[in-house]
C-alpha cells in the first residue's frame, strides 16, 4: 500500500501549494537535524541518554499518577476493617470497660452500703481507689482507641458517658465487640 503523503507531511488534502512547500521544508529540516545527530557518534550517544532519561521521568510520573488514582479509588474502610489492625487495643478497651463497670457496681452496691449501714468506711476507700484507677485507665484507652482503631466519635462519646452510668459499660462492651 502506498504511503499517505498528506499524513507524512502533516497536512490536510485541502492544503494550499504554499502550505505543502512549507510542510516539506519543515520535514526536510527535521530529517537533516536527525541525520546530523544520529550520524555523529558523540551526538547520538548524548541523544540516546536524553531519550532514556525522558522515558524514566515519564515512567515515574505515570507511576505517581497510578498510585494517586489507586489511593483515590480505594473504598472507604470501616471501623470493623481497621479494628482488625489493632485487635489488642479493642481487647484492652473492652476489658477495661467490663472491669470499670464491675468496680462501679461494687462501689455502689457493696462498698457504699457497708459504709453507711455497717460503718465500714474502709470498703469505700479500697473499692473507690480501685474504681478510680480503672475509670481513668478506661477513659485514657477509650480516647486512645479513637485515634488508633479508629473508633467513631459517637462510640467514643458514648463510652465516656457510659463510664458514669451503672451497667452502661457492659453495653459499650457489646458495641465494641461488634468492631472486633
Amino acid at each position: 500500500m502506498q504511503k499517505n503523503y498528506y499524513e507524512l507531511l502533516g497536512i490536510s488534502p485541502q492544503a494550499s501549494r504554499e502550505d505543502i512547500i512549507n510542510a516539506a521544508k519543515q520535514e526536510n529540516q527535521k530529517l537533516k537535524t536527525a541525520l546530523a545527530v544520529l550520524a555523529n557518534v558523540e551526538k547520538r550517544t548524548a541523544y540516546d541518554k536524553k531519550l532514556q532519561q525522558q522515558a524514566q521521568e515519564k515512567a515515574q510520573v505515570e507511576n505517581q499518577s497510578e498510585n494517586q488514582s489507586e489511593v483515590q479509588s480505594e473504598p472507604q474502610t470501616t471501623v470493623k476493617d481497621t479494628a482488625h489492625q489493632h485487635p489488642s487495643m479493642l481487647t484492652k478497651i473492652r476489658f477495661l470497660a467490663v472491669c470499670e463497670g464491675i468496680s462501679f457496681l461494687l462501689l455502689l452496691g457493696v462498698a457504699m452500703p457497708l459504709k453507711y449501714f455497717a460503718d465500714f468506711s474502709m470498703a469505700v476507700f479500697v473499692v473507690g481507689s480501685i474504681h478510680g484507677i480503672l475509670f481513668v485507665l478506661y477513659l485514657v484507652y477509650l480516647i486512645a482507641g479513637k485515634f488508633t482503631v479508629p473508633l467513631p466519635i459517637g462510640t467514643t462519646l458514648l463510652g465516656i458517658l457510659a463510664s458514669v452510668i451503672p451497667f452502661a459499660p457492659f453495653v459499650i462492651d457489646r458495641k465494641l465487640k461488634n468492631y472486633a
